[in-house]
């Protein structure tokens, strides 16, 4: 029997999470939804954050989907304990520890690129050193990048922003961690700016779900709470894929 899989994130990011789960796992019927409509979390109250996640969940709950990845690191570093109790008869996947253990254990100095609700949460910083007890770790709010990235902000905005965040830890560190679903979107442009390995949950929430491979082919079914034509033409750009797209209205 194919296993239905919900997704979610607070826009686009999650869609990089999503792409990898298909390239890997394709016998899967995937839900995404992007609550597009509130992005950035990253500015919410924990308050706000815990509300939207709720209505995400409620949904998946109504469809009958019992198994969430939440690819969303605002919503893990600021609500997933408390959802996971809310929700007992979920499994919830969180990202924060699946992403940390992809770094290598003689890591010495490890930069935090994320939201501001994630660096004021501590969440990184906290599961990078319960696993590696002598690293240490900068925490940056990058919180120009999600409004450019979700509003199809320019190359050279984004060039500066990104300079901005990561020139004054050049030679001072030995990683980059993305702590933001929506930052491997511009993956390509960090690694040139930072010149040290970068480590995002991508490839590590294939490796941490337990997926079990079958032959029957999948789905892929994509909600935005937004503008689906929008959200369309923003994946076609970012991972090349024609998925169709469709619009969600949730209680808040």
């Amino acid at each position: 029997m194919k296993k239905r899989l919900g997704m979610i994130d607070s826009g686009l990011g999650g869609i990089m999470v999503l792409n990898a789960c298909v390239n890997a796992y394709p016998n899967y019927d995937y839900v995404f939804i992007g609550d597009q409509q509130h992005a950035p979390y990253g500015d919410k109250s924990k308050e706000e954050i815990h509300s939207y996640a709720c209505d995400l969940l409620n949904y998946f709950q109504s469809q009958g989907i019992q198994d969430v990845i939440v690819a969303c690191n605002t919503i893990c570093a600021n609500a997933l304990d408390s959802l996971i109790k809310e929700y007992p008869h979920m499994k919830l996947h969180g990202i924060i520890d699946a992403t940390v253990k992809e770094l290598p254990s003689d890591v010495k100095r490890v930069l935090v690129l994320a939201t501001a609700k994630t660096v004021a949460a501590h969440a990184y910083r906290d599961a990078i050193l319960s696993r590696l007890s002598t690293c240490e770790v900068y925490e940056v709010a990058a919180v120009k990048l999600v409004p450019l990235l979700e509003n199809e902000g320019s190359q050279e905005a984004l060039q500066e922003a990104l300079e901005e965040y990561l020139l004054p830890y050049q030679g001072q560190v030995d990683a980059v961690v993305l702590g933001c679903t929506h930052y491997p979107i511009v993956k390509d442009q960090i690694e040139q700016i930072i010149q040290v390995p970068v480590y995002d949950s991508d490839a590590a929430v294939v490796k941490s779900v337990p997926f079990v491979k079958h032959d029957e082919p999948g789905s892929v079914t994509i909600y935005t709470t937004k503008d689906a034509q929008l959200m369309h033409r923003q994946i076609q750009t970012i991972i090349k894929k024609d998925y169709d797209v469709k619009e969600l209205t949730l209680s808040s």
